[in-house]
């Protein structure tokens, strides 16, 4: 028969009613999809489960097994592995073909997981000394039915009264055993006796549901699921629970001891077993609510939170009204991000100031946060990008308004197109049909937004289409923030004075490009409009560059937990330049590891940025006269950094190299794999000049990264030459000529080669007096630490200082400097503070120092004043628990060459530097790790030192 009977929730009251549906109803599939996935509860479970899985990707390990199962072997029982391929298929065919059994033994299951968890061996499930170790329990009834099986590590042991000598809110009732006491005895046993204690304590954070994890044991974290069920306690009693003297006690399970069957009180225990596990407990009352809570279980067991990219302070000598610290952060698996806001710490003893704790501090603000808290409210964001020259908000209907390039077609289609699409749309992850129609470019550019409708941690019915995110600001991974507040140079120029004067009150901005494909804009203060007051923090307005939008619909991708790519991740730099007769602020920014181009916006109203200019690798667009966008197919990844400087002609200009991988067949279109500076009209993009090293090919590129310029002086900011290092080991001096039109000139100079050893970090300009004058002393340090495969990476590296005499001999007989012949015109300084050696200038081209094995320089240097320049030698460690490795902090005299100071951290290692006077005159390291806490060095520098004078472009290295 085509027609059948059914009941349908008419009212809130619960009040049902009997539907007729026909094989030609609008209720048919509705109706289908009911009986087949959703009309017993265990049904719903498994099919709510299901859907709850296509956001896990191959980033979890994971491993299943029945609550019917007797034993952790047979075919019923799946080891841990990746959540990929064979793992993947294994977990969905077993999942899906679970059946009652009549019985529910929650306590003998959860017991056996906890044993298996202690396994060692090669195929242990626990590999590393802080991997944590998770038990997700789900259930669609009460407990019961496994009185005495309910084993202690030795698998013949009864487990006992576990939780009587916890505090509240963990203590049972003193009854045992109960789910509770199997949790607690899991969390509290050393699982591995053979590992170190290594694992990462968790504070709690109550906003969150998320308890306290102070065991740095190997130990099990439990999860509890319910569908549907209730117990006597209710969530309302929660903080009446964990409070020292509330009177509300978690119930006796009825039964427990004498026939393993129950009532609502086994629900109660269900609760207290995930808070005796430091977990979660999840009561869905429908499938939608049960994939939103094994989602969220994901989400927490998936997140490691770090910070990869230095941090940015707004100034480098604070004082009480101008003190702020930014940090970016990122975290792991679900690749969220938050920028925060501390300050500089006054001690009124001393009246110095310190760096601020960070790490586990309060921050005064949490971009994150403040943004997650306007999209819960319903708020609206603006969020630009260039429509065709001029800025549009970012949305589906203008990304179609375009003009003859429509930028809207790649999110068209990604549920249907046979080449690329998202993977929960694949036909084994249980999507519907209705469900794959709302899989639309809209909906998309939307969850791009921040939209959660379709969101996979929606915990509303509406279909779970898209990835969940546990914030809706993207990974902040390699890009250090920009800051922009008062106009912050010392230039000379005619008007600049008076440009200070009339923004000194301007709005506090700082910006920070993000892995969601955008540069957002904070204000640093809280600021007043009318009646409304918005808070400090809050996101201003975002930008998403022109290159990446092919590719943001994989943002949405239910895999892209372990498929992470970079999108917006180059470290934007702020400048003020002077162009047709005012002086203006703009903001350039690099994609860094997200693509290849550079976008340029004003900025001198930061409430209210302009489109200037894009300029990169951009072959759809390539001669279609898309406003504002300069195509060149010579430019790699954007991991170097642009320059804003002055030409000799007096014309403001952006500078940068040309980056990583520009050459044939890599990243979609041709280049040459030549090195080049690319010099730009700062305001309008206009190519002024290319220069060409003449080293690189289509299949061994160059990869010239990181840049600095030689300037007149800090009031001029005029670039006479140019200096930058590629991973082939040439270090370059550029001097450009300006044509029209621009012409490829290979005028290039070869300084000096380090075969084998890369450059990858911006050198340090400086000028040293001698007794015949003040030399130019140019360092740099080699080896690179870009990404996985460079950490096994054990060859030689060094730190360089050379003196460059501005002649093209004089720097090409510098030659090779790792053979005997190189070195000889170098003093190579010993890496010791008790060291002697001293470098003379009339008979020496510099000095150098070999790094320990294993070290190399990843981290620009940082001239720390008074004659002081510090390197960070960087060790990266392929040990899972490391904190991603060790750094040394060198402190070198650059007249002498002399170590002056030396400081080892051994865990977490340094990923950041940035100097900072503490308000009485003493030059300090700001150093951050990569577990987002801060530290300082004192310099080692001799006040009043005249042997020294940096040169440099970067306000945030002011001339000593």
């Amino acid at each position: 028969s085509d027609t059948y009977r059914y009941c349908m929730n008419r009212s809130e009251s619960g009040r049902f009613e009997s539907q007729t549906v026909t094989a030609t109803s609008a209720l048919a599939q509705k109706y289908a999809n009911w009986y087949a996935y959703y009309r017993t509860r265990q049904l719903a479970m498994r099919s709510a489960a299901g859907k709850a899985m296509r956001g896990v990707g191959s980033e979890i390990r994971l491993g299943f097994t029945r609550i019917s199962d007797s034993s952790s072997s047979g075919s019923s029982f799946l080891g841990f592995g990746e959540f990929a391929g064979t793992q993947r298929s294994s977990f969905y065919d077993l999942l899906y073909s679970t059946s009652a059994s009549g019985r529910t033994p929650l306590r003998r299951t959860l017991s056996r997981v906890g044993r298996y968890y202690a396994t060692a061996g090669t195929n242990a499930p626990i590999q590393y000394t802080c991997q944590r170790a998770y038990a997700l329990l789900t259930t669609d009834g009460y407990w019961n039915s496994d009185t005495g099986q309910v084993y202690a590590l030795d698998g013949r042991t009864q487990i006992g009264d576990a939780d009587a000598a916890e505090p509240r809110p963990y203590n049972g009732a003193n009854a045992s055993p109960t789910l509770a006491d199997v949790a607690q005895y899991y969390y509290q046993e050393d699982l591995r006796t053979d590992l170190a204690d290594e694992l990462p304590p968790v504070a709690g954070d109550d906003a969150k549901g998320v308890l306290p994890d102070p065991n740095t044991r190997q130990h099990m974290n439990v999860f509890t699921l319910g569908l549907g069920l209730n117990g006597h306690l209710r969530p309302s009693d929660w903080p009446d629970l964990k409070s020292a003297t509330g009177v509300k006690t978690w119930p006796v399970p009825s039964g427990t001891i004498s026939d393993g069957w129950g009532d609502a009180t086994h629900i109660d225990d269900l609760w207290h077993a995930a808070v005796n596990g430091r977990g979660q407990y999840y009561s869905a009352s429908n499938h939608a609510a049960v994939a939103s809570a094994i989602a969220d279980t994901f989400r927490r067991i998936g997140d490691v939170s770090a910070s990869a990219a230095a941090i940015t302070s707004s100034t480098q000598t604070p004082v009480d009204a101008d003190r702020w610290v930014f940090l970016p952060s990122y975290t792991s698996g679900t690749w969220s991000g938050d920028l925060k806001a501390y300050q500089y710490q006054l001690n009124p003893s001393t009246n110095t100031y310190t760096v601020p704790t960070m790490g586990s501090s309060t921050p005064v603000w949490s971009a994150a946060a403040r943004l997650d808290a306007r999209l819960s409210a319903g708020g609206s964001r603006d969020i630009w990008f260039n429509q065709n020259g001029t800025k549009g908000e970012f949305s589906y209907a203008n990304l179609s308004n375009t003009g003859s390039t429509a930028l809207n077609a790649s999110f068209d289609g990604r549920c249907s197109s046979a080449s690329e699409r998202l993977s929960q749309c694949s036909t084994n992850e249980m999507m519907s049909e209705g469900d794959r129609n709302l899989v639309t470019g809209d909906n998309l550019v939307q969850y791009l937004r921040g939209a959660s409708t379709y969101e996979n941690d929606n915990t509303t019915a509406t279909p779970l289409l898209f990835r969940g995110r546990s914030s809706a600001l993207g990974d902040i991974v390699n890009a250090a923030p920009a800051y922009a507040g008062k106009p912050p140079f010392s230039y000379a120029d005619a008007g600049y004075n008076s440009y200070v004067s009339s923004k000194a009150s301007r709005m506090k901005m700082v910006f920070a490009a993000a892995n969601d494909g955008m540069l957002h804009a904070f204000q640093v203060d809280s600021s007043v409009s009318g009646s409304t007051t918005t808070p400090a923090g809050s996101e201003r307005w975002a930008f998403v560059p022109t290159a990446v939008i092919p590719n943001l619909w994989k943002l949405a991708d239910s895999s892209y937990g372990g498929n992470h790519r970079y999108f917006v991740d180059g470290t934007p730099v702020v400048a003020d330049i002077y162009v047709s007769g005012e002086w203006r602020t703009i903001l350039v920014g690099g994609l860094g590891a997200g693509g290849r181009a550079y976008y340029a916006l004003d900025i001198t109203d930061p409430a209210s940025p302009a489109v200037l200019w894009e300029f990169g690798h951009f072959p759809n667009l390539a001669g279609t006269g898309y406003g504002k966008v300069i195509h060149n197919a010579n430019l790699g990844l954007a991991m170097g950094n642009p320059v804003i400087t002055k030409n000799a002609a007096g014309k403001w200009i952006v500078a940068f190299t040309s980056g990583v991988n520009n050459s044939n067949g890599i990243n979609e279109d041709a280049g040459d794999g030549k090195g080049r500076l690319f010099v730009l009209d700062a305001f309008t993009g206009t190519l002024l000049s290319e220069v060409a090293t003449g080293v690189g090919s289509a299949t061994a590129p160059s990869n010239l990264m990181k840049l600095n310029a030689w300037v007149a002086s800090s009031s001029d900011n005029t670039a006479l030459r140019f200096y930058a290092g590629d991973m082939q080991g040439n270090f370059w001096r550029f001097v450009p000529t300006y044509t029209d039109p621009p012409v490829v000139a290979t005028s290039a100079q070869l300084l000096a080669r380090t075969p084998g050893r890369p450059i990858t970090t911006k050198p340090a300009l400086n000028e040293v007096a001698t007794g015949s004058g003040s030399i130019p002393v140019i360092s740099f340090g080699t080896g690179r630490y870009l990404g996985d495969p460079d950490v096994s990476d054990s060859s030689q590296q060094g730190i360089y200082s050379i003196k460059d005499t501005w002649s093209s001999s004089e720097g090409s007989g510098l030659g090779d400097l790792t053979t005997t012949a190189g070195k000889a015109q170098l003093t190579q300084i010993t890496l010791s503070t008790d060291s002697t050696q001293t470098v003379d200038w009339s008979t020496k081209k510099g000095w150098y120092a070999e790094l320990p094995t294993n070290q190399r320089v990843a981290i620009n240097p940082t001239a720390l004043g008074n004659g002081i320049l510090a390197f960070v030698g960087t060790s990266p460690s392929a040990d899972m628990c490391s904190g991603g490795g060790s750094s040394t902090l060198y402190q070198f005299n650059i007249s002498t060459g002399a170590v002056t100071g030396m400081a080892t951290y051994a865990n977490p290692m340094i990923v950041g530097i940035e100097r900072f006077d503490d308000g009485q005159g003493n030059i300090k390291a700001f150093l951050n790790f990569a577990d987002q806490t801060g530290g300082q060095q004192d310099s080692t520098g001799v006040a009043g030192s005249t042997i020294f004078n940096a040169r440099r472009t970067s306000w945030r290295e002011l001339t000593d």
